[in-house]
């Protein structure tokens, strides 16, 4: 069974957690009418060590919203790859984004959104499980948002 991972960042805890993600509705909504963004709240459960002779707690943390990826379930040198992470290739000038969603106009799960050009494949297994490439993780776009420019260039996003 495939693991459903997610990452966000915590500003309270000032560091990614990972766990399970949900949206919190802060709000009892009666009508659909009522239901508005800014009551929802993204947040991760996770499991924590206290102590070595205590169990593992679940804690919950508030997380940024724009900052919640999905595991891939890809790993590269040990690195897990989650969406948003910036992905560079040898022998590719520019780098590309790990996102999920329909791709190619026929597929959909997690991809490479190259900048560079439209003939490059987009499926992230097809880079991943190449042993003739060297790719690396370079950032995500929560972090650096300064690589989204990067990857699409200032007037292309």
């Amino acid at each position: 069974m495939k693991e459903c991972k997610y990452r966000g960042w915590s500003t309270d805890l000032k560091r990614w957690v990972y766990g399970s993600y949900y949206e919190h509705c802060s709000c009892a909504v009666c009508f659909a009418g009522e239901d508005k963004p800014e009551y929802h709240q993204a947040r991760i459960i996770f499991e924590q060590i206290v102590d070595w002779s205590f169990p593992y707690r679940t804690m919950i943390a508030d997380v940024e919203p724009e900052s919640v990826g999905a595991f891939s379930g890809y790993t590269l040198n040990g690195i897990e790859i989650y969406e948003g992470d910036v992905i560079t290739c040898s022998g590719i000038k520019y780098p590309g984004i790990v996102k999920y969603g329909k791709y190619d106009d026929s597929h959909m799960g997690f991809y490479i959104d190259w900048a560079e050009s439209s003939f490059l494949r987009k499926d992230i297994c097809y880079w991943l499980e190449s042993e003739n490439r060297s790719i690396k993780v370079i950032g995500n776009l929560y972090e650096n948002p300064e690589l989204e420019d990067k990857v699409y260039g200032k007037d292309k996003r």
